[in-house]
């Protein structure tokens, strides 16, 4: 509230249209407002009166940092009018639009020609760039994905397989001839 106030006064006649006016004499407003100002008063009595300073603090500054604060003070405020003055002045000259001559109309071409050419062009790029990346997705994700997916699983089968053939034969020959006594029994 108290900025919207200051920013009003302090400009004069603002660019805009000023906000409407807020109904501050309503209760859901005041109460928070006033439970905030109050628990902020008791909280700060009671933070000051249980912690007490060892000694008392020095409440004086040299003067030279008095000064500096002071000129910072002054120079603040005569930027901040100043910005206030030039944004009420502010002026919004018309554009000055250039009529159509020989000389800036590129001579007898239309507009037609100046822009098909480039039309042409930028249709073409997309249509290729369009086209490769569809190739790229298409190929990694067909042919050369079921390559990249398969090879480990070939390469781990056949370096398992490998050398055990006797293995299995002799295995299967044990087996057999365990279930054909098995049988005959």
């Amino acid at each position: 509230y108290s900025l919207r106030v200051i920013f009003f006064v302090s400009m004069g006649h603002p660019r805009f249209s000023a906000l409407p006016p807020i109904n501050e004499n309503n209760p859901a407003v005041i109460a928070p407002l006033k439970r905030l100002a109050w628990g902020s008063i008791i909280a700060g009595l009671l933070i000051t009166s249980n912690i007490l300073p060892h000694k008392t603090p020095v409440m004086s500054m040299p003067f030279h940092l008095k000064l500096a604060a002071l000129a910072v003070t002054i120079l603040g405020t005569i930027i901040a009018l100043e910005l206030a003055s030039l944004s009420s002045k502010l002026l919004k000259p018309a554009p000055r639009l250039t009529p159509h001559h020989f000389s800036n109309m590129l001579g007898f071409f239309p507009m037609i020609v100046h822009r098909a050419s480039p039309k042409l062009n930028l249709l073409l790029g997309q249509a290729i760039a369009t086209q490769t990346v569809d190739q790229a997705w298409l190929e990694k994700l067909g042919p050369k994905a079921v390559v990249a997916l398969n090879t480990p699983l070939v390469s781990t089968t056949s370096n398992l397989q490998r050398g055990l053939v006797k293995v299995y034969l002799s295995l299967f020959f044990l087996t057999s001839a365990l279930a054909g006594l098995l049988l005959l029994r």
